[in-house]
């Protein structure tokens, strides 16, 4: 028997190249969910800011798995309302550090046009009740 220590041989230059690729999609999957919590939490800081006018800026870091110091801006007028999300994402690794310096920036913006929930439930139900009128067979012609 002259490879008994082949396999393992082989285990240690596969496992090389194996463990580094699994956590580069770890990580992928860290950015991923961090980039749609950012945009979801710019979404809700538009949409309670069009509600109540009262949202302030601040942190938001709960939730977050590989954002430090993530911030939320809001800002609107009479017209519009918008908010954007920005954070730092944080990669180890000496190559990660060689080729974007360890760290990715990551933003996200949302914007909502400012309305008046009076006159959308009056319109609401206008239109539903024309089309309850159309389905039970009113005399209203198009």
């Amino acid at each position: 028997m002259r490879f008994q220590g082949s396999y393992t041989v082989e285990a240690a230059l596969l496992m090389a190249v194996l463990i580094p690729l699994l956590a580069g999609v770890l990580y992928l999957g860290f950015y991923m969910h961090d980039k749609a919590f950012m945009k979801s939490a710019a979404y809700e800081a538009a949409i309670l800011e069009n509600m109540d006018g009262k949202r302030e800026p601040g942190k938001i870091n709960d939730g977050l798995l590989g954002i430090r110091g993530a911030g939320l801006e809001v800002s609107g007028d009479n017209r519009r309302v918008s908010a954007e999300a920005s954070g730092t994402f944080l990669i180890p690794g000496f190559v990660a550090e060689f080729f974007c310096g360890g760290q990715l920036q990551l933003s996200a913006f949302a914007e909502q046009r400012v309305t008046d929930p009076g006159r959308t439930l009056i319109r609401l139900r206008l239109a539903k009740r024309f089309a309850e009128e159309v389905k039970h067979g009113s005399d209203v012609s198009p």
